[in-house]
């Protein structure tokens, strides 16, 4: 019996959602907008928020903003309520 080994692949580069959804980025603010984990005590990036569609972007690190505690806001359209 001869076994398989899997194929690998290597990616290299940035991927900006791999730095959002990491644990000490965005990922606890994104279970808490599904409602998967509570709220308190989460941080989340600066941000602002277009008024009209509820979109946010995050301000760029170079502003050197602190991060704010979370709120639904954060969420954007996945807000609920």
């Amino acid at each position: 019996m001869r076994l398989h080994r899997p194929r690998r692949s290597r990616i290299v580069g940035y991927w900006q959602h791999a730095h959002e959804m990491h644990p000490g980025t965005q990922l606890p603010a994104a279970l808490a907008c599904l409602g998967l984990i509570a709220p308190a005590g989460i941080r989340v990036p600066a941000y602002r928020q277009d008024g009209t569609d509820r979109h946010i972007e995050e301000l760029p690190p170079e502003r050197r903003r602190a991060q704010v505690p979370f709120d639904t806001s954060f969420c954007g359209r996945a807000a609920t309520g």
